[in-house]
């Protein structure tokens, strides 16, 4: 019987440009889904966390039975001064002349009464003229605190915003004082005291206001108006995101002013001012890109390289020896020489490990955790020792001006071309793992080992190398921070760069272009953190949870597609390339 030559004939396989194209294209969207989706989900996580343990939005949700007065009366700034010629005073000051407390205005108006914060019921002194105090009513024992009309509310229990204010005071502005009463200064009208810490007599509380006026008022609870705590979330999420965003890649509005102040006035210093953040967000991302692609790289020869943060203090103090102990060669040749320094020296501290581990078998995880502490230790001695600049200070001397990585700013942008080269790198090692014989035998002794030897391949020789070249990276990202930023090392140096390089190469799944990006990322989330601190008062620490849950969603990308209702594809699982257990 003769076989059907069409069953028997062998197809090619496709090439890689054949399989390519747009199905390779779609398929590099698609990986993107999970990270997006992580990062995404996060700051969800994190913006939740912001809300329920924000002091002000604790305040409106469980203190909204507050009320706001007005206080007895004004009095005009030129009046003010001149009863009180030796103080400064400003509108929105308030005074007290008597038992009065009186509200310094640029005019004075009417429009002065009972304010109800909660907008149950506008009261003024006009609308409810001559009424008595009555059951039912709620008042204020002498005790008030200032409250200011402002044009954003930051603080609930302090400020009003101007548009809440002019609902009952129509002309109210921003500077004005109101006054507010506290909880335990507030008692409820009642014909029969029971409670004297939460009610007041009739008859006392005529006593103390015969009619309505300032220290009166109505109130509700927070299912009246549940707007006022909602609202309050939502401006704390606002303004935290915000100056996120702001911190990390600067105002739209400020950047815009800066290049039309550059274009009509010439004048180019506000457009450096509004470009500094997007700047900074740069700058702290580039020890984290030659981090992550250092444990990225080992990962791919099956290493696990957790000594990065120790490389890149090596790295970073060989750098700095060569910026000020070289002298008298032209600036580029210093640039190369120090670069070069950084590189070789943590090349060869990270090599040590790569050694003992073909060597012997010892495991890189525990030798690389090993030399970290070498290294911090050793710093330590020489930066209060043999290299100290100046007694007491622990830090090297200054490299000399010929060694600066150049800066593409002036003053206060500290951008430099240390940026570029971290990108140039990149391409470097995609190149270099992916289009040479040594990056196949680095990738072949990764995922497999015996088979990598049994084809001819010298093991040994691939750990040394991936080693070498990963701390050549990590070193290279000290040696950037030495000649682009500090211009020295001192004591804490190292800033964790190394360690969270580790959650870098997780993020990017061990691929150059995964690992820069997780890096920016990490870099603008770096810059960001500290402007949402100074601004919106949430703790920097946010930023680690928003990294820390980042990594978890990656290492388990079931979690995401569980909340997304997201199906596994086929071949999507191992696509991450991690270092070998330990039995490797």
């Amino acid at each position: 019987m003769t076989q059907d030559p069409e069953l028997t004939k062998q197809q090619p396989d496709p090439t890689p440009e054949q399989s390519g194209g747009q199905d390779g294209r779609r398929e590099a969207l698609r990986s993107m889904t999970i990270p997006l989706l992580a990062v995404f989900t996060a700051l969800l996580i994190a913006g939740i966390i912001i809300v329920v343990t924000d002091p002000n939005v604790i305040e409106a949700f469980t203190h909204l039975e507050r009320f706001v007065v007005g206080a007895d009366r004004q009095i005009g700034l030129s009046e003010a001064s001149g009863i009180f010629s030796r103080a400064r005073l400003q509108p929105g000051d308030v005074i007290s002349l008597g038992d009065e407390r009186i509200v310094v205005v640029e005019t004075v108006t009417e429009n002065v009464g009972q304010l109800d914060f909660d907008g149950v019921q506008a009261i003024t002194l006009e609308s409810v003229a001559g009424r008595e105090v009555k059951v039912g009513d709620t008042i204020a024992l002498p005790g008030l605190w200032e409250v200011s009309v402002v044009q954003e509310v930051n603080n609930y229990r302090v400020e009003i915003s101007v548009e809440e204010a002019r609902k009952y005071f129509p002309d109210a502005e921003a500077g004005d004082v109101m006054l507010a009463a506290t909880e335990e200064s507030r008692r409820t009208v009642v014909e029969e005291v029971s409670d004297e810490d939460t009610q007041i007599s009739l008859d006392e509380a005529r006593q103390l206001y015969t009619s309505i006026g300032p220290g009166v008022a109505i109130i509700q609870n927070f299912f009246d108006d549940p707007g006022v705590g909602l609202g309050t979330a939502w401006r704390t999420l606002r303004v935290a995101y915000v100056s996120l965003f702001e911190g990390s890649f600067g105002s739209p509005k400020a950047l815009f002013e800066g290049v039309k102040t550059w274009l009509q006035e010439g004048d180019p210093k506000p457009l450096y001012s509004a470009l500094r953040p997007l700047s900074e967000s740069l700058v702290n991302s580039v020890p984290y890109i030659l981090t992550g692609l250092a444990v990225a790289l080992g990962f791919r020869a099956g290493l696990f390289n957790i000594g990065a943060e120790g490389q890149f203090v090596v790295g970073g103090l060989a750098t700095a020896f060569a910026g000020y102990a070289i002298s008298g060669v032209p600036a580029l040749l210093h640039v190369l020489l120090a670069l070069g320094a950084g590189i070789f020296a943590a090349g060869l501290w990270g090599a040590i490990p790569g050694f003992l581990k073909a060597k012997v078998g010892s495991h890189e995880v525990i030798n690389t955790i090993m030399f970290n502490y070498i290294a911090f230790k050793a710093i330590e001695w020489l930066l209060n020792g043999p290299m100290e600049h100046v007694k007491g200070t622990a830090r090297t001397k200054e490299i000399l001006p010929s060694a600066y990585l150049p800066r593409l700013l002036p003053h206060p942008i500290r951008f430099n071309w240390g940026f570029f080269i971290a990108i140039a790198t990149a391409v470097f090692v995609w190149w270099l793992l992916w289009k040479t014989v040594w990056g196949f035998e680095l990738r072949t002794v990764g995922e497999n080992p015996s088979a990598a030897k049994y084809s001819g391949m010298s093991v040994a020789k691939n750990y040394v190398l991936a080693m070498f070249l990963s701390g050549g990276l990590a070193g290279l990202a000290g040696a950037i921070q030495v000649m682009g930023i500090t211009r020295n090392v001192a004591l804490g140096f190292q800033a964790g760069y190394g360690f969270d390089s580790i959650a870098l190469a997780l993020l990017g799944k061990s691929h150059p272009l995964g690992v820069t990006l997780a890096a920016l990322l990490f870099g603008f989330l770096r810059a960001g953190g500290t402007r949402m601190q100074s601004i919106a008062s949430i703790p920097i620490e946010i930023v680690s949870i928003v990294q820390s849950m980042v990594i978890v969603f990656i290492a388990a990308p079931d979690i995401v597609r569980a909340i997304y209702r997201l199906r596994e594809r086929e071949g999507e699982e191992g696509a991450a390339v991690f270092s070998r257990g330990w039995g490797a």
